[in-house]
């Protein structure tokens, strides 16, 4: 169809009566930023990718199975809209009205929802691996088996969110039939353990983890907001709990307890989180651990960062499926430390697949403000 301008589009709503209807439209790359005229419009299968609807007002509107990649949906109005099923991988949604919207089996995969308002929304089965949802309000959200696989929950308003779901691994095939989850199922190194427990607390959910991994078998029991009891072969309490949030991989489930059992752990969770962070500060190689600190807050500062693939980041994804090109430009939209090998690791975005590469891998581009700070990084690694 030929192209039409926001002008065209305008006229062509204003002209009519009711709800705009767009249904399949072409809208890519256009700019309707500050539309007021799409509330309760029908978008359905509509193609908005790379447009800017930034504080745009989309309330009620019905974008079931839409494209919206990499758009720009900053401070938009989507209260009690229809987003089932949508492609919103990589978009801009920071602050965004979703409150009440319905996002099942939608895929957010490196989106940004930062402040994101998705109170009482319906996140049931979506894709949200590699999305940072810090400090948005997901109270009594529903993220039945939504896939959280490096999803930043920093800070975010979980109370009386629903939780009980899977969190697979992004290489792991799920099963035909969820049911057969009784709650959360992942990888430890898909995801930190620390993070998921603070999630399970803020919703005030009692469940026991099952924890499996090369080093060991255990458990770790969370209950009324807090860890009460951790179990590791003849260990308890916290010296089992702190063995445990220091595995770097594994297997992790969780079972729903109908009530609290005998304390062994009576710390705030914040005081354990802050505790295991620091005796996984301690194992890092010590000519890594002042550089590393400092490194990674530089790289958070600047998320996310568009970087270009090395030669050997190439063969690592080649080896993983994946067909990256020379000059395709990647993401980098979250880094953490690898207490193994003591270098960083970064969960980066290319097209619409996730995956973890070291920072060594990645080239930053020429003109970024951390590009001295990664050729430094690069020369140590080597040297190394």
């Amino acid at each position: 169809m030929p192209e039409i301008t926001r002008k065209q589009l305008l006229m062509a709503v204003i002209s009519g009566r009711g709800p705009a209807y767009l249904r399949g439209v072409d809208l890519s790359n256009l700019d309707l930023s500050s539309a007021g005229w799409l509330a309760e419009a029908d978008l359905r299968n509509a193609d908005l990718s790379s447009a800017n609807l930034s504080r745009s007002n989309l309330r009620n509107a019905n974008l079931q199975q839409a494209n919206m990649q990499n758009c720009n949906m900053a401070i938009a109005n989507l209260e009690g809209a229809i987003l089932q099923s949508a492609r919103i991988n990589v978009a801009n949604l920071r602050a965004v009205n979703l409150a009440g919207a319905n996002l099942r089996e939608a895929t957010l995969v490196g989106t940004t929802l930062v402040k994101a308002n998705l109170k009482e929304a319906n996140l049931e089965s979506a894709d949200l691996e590699g999305a940072n949802l810090q400090g948005a309000n997901l109270w009594k959200a529903k993220l039945s088996q939504a896939n959280l696989r490096m999803t930043n929950l920093r800070g975010a308003n979980l109370s009386e969110a629903y939780l009980e779901g899977k969190l697979v691994d992004h290489y792991e095939t799920p099963p035909k039939n969820p049911s057969q989850y009784q709650g959360f199922v992942g990888s430890v190194g898909g995801i930190q353990l620390t993070d998921l427990i603070q999630i399970v607390c803020l919703s005030r959910s009692n469940l026991m983890f099952k924890i499996e991994s090369e080093s060991g078998c255990g458990t770790i029991h969370v209950g009324s907001g807090r860890v009460y009891h951790a179990q590791l072969d003849r260990l308890d309490g916290e010296d089992a709990l702190f063995k445990m949030l220091a595995w770097e991989g594994g297997r992790f489930e969780t079972v729903t307890l109908e009530e609290v059992g005998a304390s062994t752990i009576n710390k705030p969770v914040e005081n354990l989180i802050i505790e295991a962070m620091r005796r996984r500060d301690e194992s890092m190689p010590a000519f890594m651990r002042g550089k590393h600190g400092s490194m990674l807050r530089e790289i958070r500062r600047y998320l996310p960062i568009p970087a270009y693939p090395s030669r050997e980041l190439m063969k690592l994804t080649v080896a993983e499926g994946k067909n990256i090109r020379p000059t395709q430009e990647v993401q980098i939209i979250d880094a953490f430390a690898s207490t193994d090998t003591g270098e960083i690791l970064c969960s980066i975005v290319a097209e619409e697949d996730v995956f973890i590469a070291p920072l060594r891998f990645i080239r930053i581009k020429r003109n970024h403000p951390l590009f001295d700070l990664t050729v430094n990084y690069h020369k140590e690694m080597k040297k190394t």
